[in-house]
């Protein structure tokens, strides 16, 4: 099962945990070990990672995108982005909001088009986001029928 990081503030590592703790699940990062990993799959050992890859298989996984609402809120309750070394912190907390709404549109916009399953996450839905992606997992969740 993968949640694909697109960018923050959208509750996969709050949903995650809340699923692993659950299921008795491992966490595995596999954001830092990206590029080694796809750097040696190979398509006959690996084929949910190339399947990924390709998004030729919808069950791998679910595109959480945050609104824009859910990143300001998001981003303004965890400190993140603002830096007082910078001449105009303001300014540059916007400028980084900005910045992951286009990625959040961008995103979306690409996971429509290629008919991905994608997740409106709101500052309401983030506490229930580990059931919704409970629910897209299901079949592929222990003991889960």
């Amino acid at each position: 099962m993968i949640l694909p990081r697109p960018l923050d503030c959208s509750g996969k590592t709050s949903g995650a945990k809340d699923l692993a703790s659950r299921y008795g699940l491992r966490i595995y990062s596999f954001d830092g070990a990206e590029p080694s990993h796809i750097y040696r799959s190979v398509p006959k050992r690996q084929p949910n990672l190339i399947h990924f890859m390709a998004m030729t298989d919808n069950r791998c996984a679910l595109w959480l995108v945050a609104t824009p609402d859910c990143i300001r809120q998001v981003r303004t309750v965890r400190g993140e982005g603002v830096s007082q070394a910078t001449s105009d912190p303001r300014r540059a907390f916007e400028n980084l909001v900005a910045r992951d709404v286009l990625m959040a549109e961008h995103i979306r916009h690409e996971a429509d088009r290629l008919g991905l399953p994608v997740v409106s996450a709101d500052a309401d839905s983030l506490p229930g986001i580990a059931a919704i992606i409970e629910r897209h997992f299901a079949s592929q969740l222990p003991g889960v029928c």
